[in-house]
């Protein structure tokens, strides 16, 4: 039963979360995210609440966020670069920069992945395989060890060879898309999770387990 209760407090917790199914003329510029704390960083106004994303150089659109250490990130997203060649590309990930130029973006991300308008999908900018779009795209973001480590899946594919170990953890405060060239493209379903430090369970299990314990031996 312990074990039960605190499999109940394991479970990932909702940090921002965001359908995209608002209007397509309303930029996420400065607009507040469907669920959680935080507003939107769009400089260049491409990025629209039903998630379409007009064609334009470089732009970018993301929320703050600074990861806490011992915690384990899932970031989430369907993505669909629906025009251009190799060279536009739709992303999604953490990063040491806010809205904007996405050149300033791509220079600084700390993990990242998307897909190009020929339909080959990438991880921190590699082309990995080739699959029409839409795709769903997630990274996780591990700072439970002394070295931070991100996984990527693609449609739930892992992508075992792209696991990446930091050999300096990087500063992330931001997370989200960006594009570059001129690429237009769709995001729908976007959220950011949020798993609490394994030891936080076994204290809590614990705890658990002698809050029961001395209940059966009081007899309530």
């Amino acid at each position: 039963m312990a074990m039960a209760l605190a499999s109940q407090f394991a479970s990932a917790a909702l940090i921002y979360q965001q359908p995209f199914t608002g209007s397509s003329a309303s930029s996420l510029t400065g607009t507040a995210v469907t669920t959680g704390t935080g507003f939107w960083s769009d400089q260049t106004g491409r990025f629209k609440l039903n998630g379409s994303v007009a064609g334009v150089w470089f732009s970018s659109a993301t929320l703050p966020f600074t990861p806490t250490v011992g915690n384990v990130y899932t970031m989430e997203a369907t993505l669909n670069a629906s025009s251009g060649d190799d060279w536009n590309q739709l992303y999604m990930g953490f990063f040491n920069a806010s809205g904007g130029d996405s050149t300033t973006i791509n220079s600084t991300a700390s993990s990242w992945m998307g897909m190009d308008a020929s339909g080959h999908w990438l991880v921190n900018g590699g082309h990995e395989g080739t699959t029409a779009g839409p795709l769903t795209f997630k990274i996780v973001l591990d700072t439970t060890e002394t070295q931070w480590k991100s996984k990527f899946y693609v449609n739930d594919f892992y992508v075992s060879w792209k696991d990446q170990t930091f050999i300096t953890n990087p500063t992330i405060s931001t997370v989200g898309f960006g594009t570059q060239s001129t690429t237009g493209g769709t995001i729908s379903n976007f959220s950011l999770n949020v798993v609490p430090e394994p030891s936080t369970y076994f204290l809590m299990s614990g705890g658990i387990a002698m809050l029961l314990l001395n209940r059966r031996r009081t007899g309530y």
